[in-house]
């Protein structure tokens, strides 16, 4: 056979938190889309067929956009843990992504598929038509797609443009296209210019479900994403797992390549990304969201050739700062500046006498420090500072705090303290670098606590190098 057959796997999600890896789901379900470009490449390569350009381009964590010769598709990924339940209409067009992605379609009208991917699934008792149009793989759900009619899709056009003027907002409506709308969705009444743009998104929209969870997938991809395109290589599947880290270690800068982008800009390169004519001249933050499948395969030959570079384990990391900062994607030097402060924070407090006048005044320090820190929070969200950058601003803009301007301490204030006191204050889960909370006590113990044994440096060497 021709056909590269990818398994899948689908294990039983959990439910962990809510928030620390779910832009890492993200950017693995990327990784899956890249793979399967490479699978397209080998199938053309076997058939004697010039391979077309194939890339993904990231928008910014969320939104990927995969292109596979002429055809694009836009892709949006959304975790959804399973004791949340099955996704259901209002869901899934709110916090699910459709009135997301229906926003972008109208920014880039040319893509050829609208696709939203996602561990959960849909409650097909309530929402059988939209299942029965647009999924992906039905094979999970155990109610097979039904056909649907033109008066069926009529009316399920008019349903996702009820609940679009309820999110009209995520949506991107335009007050004309508001007119109409109601307290509740199924009293709304669109108007004719909404319908006319929802049936096309609707006829191009696809609904990729019950994808592996967010604690499962790393398990479950070598053998069931890299393994197969190993083979098919002619590279030793046993570096499926070195690949896996790989090549999502690719995905996840891509996906970081700092501030998103005004959709003009990504359009741009979506349209030129096979022409390197004019791509000179793109911003370079904008040209490392691209990874063609050329980039990908390069990473392949070079685990393969060289596995024992990519054996060497992640530091562990040793405080709940650390893990909260991770969750909030701060960078590497953020946090190892916040350990390194925390102990000195720790030796000056620690050093005071038992006065209660002296504990008294941390006491004081740490609670304007934290008022302070939400006022920071607030001017942010107030600039419009997107969730998924908001932990390193945070962090960044909350060490600056001028240390003359906070209460008086039993010692001499300065930049490496306040940047310690900001670290306590986090580690006492006081602050928080993420848009919801979660037990970082027991994330330590999954990424940290349970390896510094293992994998701690030896004491003759020196930790990081």
């Amino acid at each position: 056979m021709d056909e590269i057959e990818l398994a899948a796997l689908r294990p039983p999600e959990d439910a962990g938190s809510r928030t620390f890896d779910k832009y890492t789901w993200q950017a693995r379900i990327a990784t899956r889309d890249l793979l399967d470009l490479i699978k397209d490449d080998i199938l053309d390569q076997r058939r004697g067929r010039d391979r077309p350009h194939r890339a993904m381009i990231s928008e910014y964590w969320e939104d990927w956009i995969l292109i596979n010769g002429p055809e694009t598709t836009l892709v949006s990924g959304k975790v959804r843990d399973l004791d949340q339940g099955a996704w259901e209409w209002a869901d899934l067009v709110e916090k699910g992504g459709i009135a997301h992605l229906y926003r972008n379609s109208q920014r880039l009208p040319r893509v050829s598929e609208y696709r939203l991917s996602t561990n959960n699934a849909l409650e097909r008792s309530k929402t059988s038509p939209l299942g029965d149009a647009c999924l992906v793989d039905d094979h999970a759900s155990g109610s097979p797609r039904k056909q649907v009619s033109d008066a069926d899709f009529t009316e399920l056009s008019r349903k996702l443009a009820r609940h679009l003027m309820m999110s009209h907002k995520k949506a991107g409506l335009s007050d004309e296209e508001t007119t109409g709308r109601r307290s509740r969705a199924e009293n709304c009444r669109p108007q004719q210019s909404l319908l006319a743009k929802v049936s096309p998104f609707l006829r191009k929209l696809r609904l990729d479900t019950d994808l592996p969870g967010r604690h499962f997938i790393d398990d479950s991809a070598p053998t069931s994403y890299v393994q197969p395109v190993l083979k098919a290589l002619g590279h030793p599947p046993e570096n499926a797992e070195w690949v896996w880290k790989a090549l999502t270690d690719q995905v996840e800068q891509s996906m970081r390549a700092r501030l998103p982008l005004e959709w003009g800009a990504l359009s741009m390169l979506v349209q030129n990304s096979d022409n390197p004519e004019k791509r000179q001249g793109l911003p370079h933050d904008l040209l490392r969201r691209r990874i063609t499948t050329d980039q990908a395969r390069s990473v392949i030959t070079d685990v393969v050739r060289r596995p024992r570079y990519f054996l060497a384990p992640d530091i562990p990391l040793r405080h709940k700062v650390s893990v909260k900062m991770h969750a909030g994607q701060c960078g590497a030097n953020a946090i190892q500046r916040a350990e390194d402060s925390l102990k000195s924070w720790s030796n000056a407090t620690s050093g005071l006498d038992d006065s209660p006048g002296n504990h008294a005044q941390v006491e004081a320090f740490t609670k304007d420090l934290v008022q302070r820190v939400d006022d920071v929070e607030y001017d942010l969200k107030n600039q419009g500072v997107a969730q998924e950058e908001m932990g390193a601003r945070l962090w960044g803009n909350s060490i600056r705090l001028p240390p003359g301007e906070f209460p008086e301490l039993p010692f001499p204030i300065n930049r490496e303290l306040i940047t310690g006191a900001v670290a306590h204050a986090a580690n006492e889960c006081m602050i928080w670098f993420t848009e919801e909370r979660f037990d970082a006590d027991a994330e330590l113990r999954d990424y940290g606590e349970s390896n510094i044994n293992t994998l701690s440096p030896s004491e003759d060497q020196p930790e990081g190098s």
